[in-house]
């Protein structure tokens, strides 16, 4: 059996055990998550914005946040804001909103990056770490504070990223070069 032939009646059966034992709706959510984790962003792109028009879905909002992040990936910018913008509107009481939310306000951030409007970016970044305190947001709120030449609130942000995970490269190296611009030569080896 051929690669091709074996690949699309594994899609087929997987389809009709999810279609059988999930429903429509969470079929359709599975065969999406599994594009999406694909990078198969057209395919999930498709899916999701079908989910979308289910705005009774349980997990309406996910949906729009992974819609979102599609049209991110296949540089619908204007697409990808709109959509974020839903997933923002998430309801406290929903399963996963600080994910979403945060999540979401993350995306918003790389968004405004793509579009090269850096303050509003680094307010969404910020926004999101109310929600997901990770290393690499901190790291990336540091690279952008960099480029607002904020440069106190940079190496706040990179000694925090750090902390969080001390191996994260991306912030030494950018700590590195704020030291370098404090003629810090000693600190930006460490």
């Amino acid at each position: 059996m051929n690669h091709f032939f074996k690949t699309a009646l594994l899609f087929f059966l997987t389809t009709l055990l999810y279609n059988s034992c999930l429903g429509q709706p969470q079929a359709q959510l599975a065969q999406a998550e599994i594009f999406f984790d694909k990078n198969n962003f057209p395919g999930a792109l498709a899916l999701y914005t079908e989910l979308e028009q289910q705005h009774d879905h349980p997990m309406y909002h996910y949906i729009c946040y992974k819609k979102a992040f599609c049209h991110y990936e296949l540089l619908q910018y204007d697409d990808a804001l709109a959509t974020v913008k839903q997933a923002l509107k998430i309801p406290k009481n929903q399963s996963r909103y600080k994910w979403v939310k945060g999540s979401s306000y993350w995306l918003e951030g790389r968004i405004y990056s793509k579009k090269d409007e850096t303050k509003k970016a680094v307010q969404s970044f910020y926004k999101a770490v109310d929600y997901v305190p990770e290393s690499e947001l901190y790291a990336t709120i540091g690279f952008k504070e960099i480029q607002l030449k904020h440069y106190k609130k940079a190496l706040v942000n990179l000694n925090k990223a750090i902390e969080l995970d001390s191996k994260t490269a991306y912030a030494y190296s950018n700590r590195a070069l704020l030291y370098i611009h404090y003629g810090k030569i000693k600190e930006a080896r460490t």
